[in-house]
């Protein structure tokens, strides 16, 4: 099965890569004359999270053709079908903060990529076919001009297909047709098989954060040991729990947003004798008298309790099933940090040495947008930060924000 599977993958390749397509064209990615390859079949967008694909008008720059290192490349103007199997890289901190080749600068952890002939932006589906796995992404660059290497992934877009350690995979690319109503795009599958994939990809997948791999792990731990020696220490017992609460609150949340409906349901947890973490954020503001106010809002509390069988005697354990929590309020703050904002997508919008111009930039946003806008000192520089913003939100929070003049306003995940 096996080389069978293989075998398909190296004919897909050579017919998508490198044929000729008559006229003196061949089909795939590369220098001189080219055609994309037609898709066979529509592009099954399920559960595949990276960027969120819309129609957008091409770009100003990037879109005709170019020489680069000697050769010539077509740009393939007004695309609507393709796929290619190649071979993908990544690129990564090097180039963060660089514009791409349509102008716009690049960050090293969103769902993007370059390719040397798609019009810019396109969207594209990456399979990673030594895994499996899956990542929308927007071309918005130029490149790779390695060999015959047919893309070069973001680091984000990379680790979500889980090719960033090994630096190379062999991948199937697909287009999705943002150009004519999505055409080319199929959508199979029952409303619970997308959003429980949707949830397993946001959760999980393409959930990059240290925090989420530290709760991972600690579920790994839990299981090893009571493989290899059949009982597990009260330590990793208290570490596996908190992590099934930790996924138990991002699954509520997924659920909430994937039914678009304020009433859905969260999951908390009480029992006596149980221990809790309460998160705050401090925040400091000078009133009309020139007094420093300082502020500590209780962001949430996470409730970690133990396991049944651990309770004393006569214990109420019980696991309720509540509203959701009330959205924390927002306090206006000079400054704030990026501990205290806490880990998820945000919008930079800018940086300066003085704090001044930071606070300025802060007035102005404040009141413009649904999100929170704060002040963050950091290596010396103070950087306007709106978020966090939710991952299905923050591509379209950007363009807002460039709508409003800051054009070099970029995606920034913590």
């Amino acid at each position: 099965m096996l080389n069978g599977c293989q075998s398909n993958i190296e004919e897909m390749a050579a017919k998508t890569h490198g044929s000729k397509a008559g006229d003196g064209y061949t089909y795939g990615t590369g220098p001189n004359k080219t055609r994309p390859y037609p898709q066979s079949e529509p592009v099954n967008i399920n559960g595949v999270g990276g960027a969120k694909p819309k129609t957008e008008t091409y770009s100003r720059g990037g879109n005709s053709d170019y020489t680069v290192l000697g050769q010539n490349y077509m740009v393939w103007t007004n695309c609507n079908s393709y796929q290619e199997v190649g071979t993908a890289s990544w690129y990564g901190p090097g180039f963060h903060g660089n514009k791409t080749s349509n102008g716009e600068y690049y960050d090293q952890k969103g769902y993007t990529a370059a390719h040397k002939n798609l019009p810019l932006p396109s969207y594209l589906k990456v399979t990673n076919l030594e895994n499996g796995r899956a990542v929308i992404v927007r071309v918005n660059d130029r490149g790779p001009f390695h060999g015959s290497r047919i893309i070069d992934l973001s680091e984000g877009a990379a680790k979500a297909i889980d090719m960033t350690k090994k630096g190379t995979a062999k991948v199937k690319l697909e287009l999705i047709d943002t150009h004519n109503n999505f055409s080319n795009v199929t959508t199979e599958g029952g409303s619970g098989h997308n959003i429980g994939i949707g949830i397993l990809n946001k959760v999980i997948t393409n959930n990059t954060s240290s925090t989420t791999r530290k709760h991972l792990e600690n579920l790994g731990n839990y299981a090893t040991e009571h493989k290899n020696n059949g009982e597990v220490s009260t330590s990793t017992k208290i570490a596996a729990i908190s992590a099934g609460l930790y996924f138990a609150d991002k699954i509520g949340d997924s659920l909430a947003e994937s039914s678009q409906s304020s009433s859905s349901n969260v999951r908390s947890l009480s029992a006596s004798g149980n221990s809790s973490v309460t998160r705050t954020v401090t925040t400091t503001t000078t009133d009309s008298t020139g007094k420093v106010v300082t502020t500590n809002q209780v962001v949430d509390t996470i409730s970690y309790a133990p396991l049944p069988d651990e309770l004393p005697a006569n214990s109420n354990y019980t696991v309720n099933y509540a509203a959701p929590k009330a959205a924390a309020t927002t306090t206006t703050t000079s400054t704030t940090t990026s501990a205290a904002l806490g880990s998820g997508a945000f919008v930079q919008v800018f940086s300066s040495s003085q704090s001044d111009r930071a606070s300025a930039v802060k007035s102005k946003l404040q009141g413009r947008t649904a999100y929170p806008v704060n002040v963050v000192p950091e290596d010396g520089l103070y950087r306007v930060r709106i978020g966090p913003i939710p991952e299905s939100s923050v591509h379209s929070a950007l363009d807002t924000i460039k709508q409003m003049g800051y054009g070099d306003a970029f995606i920034k995940r913590l």
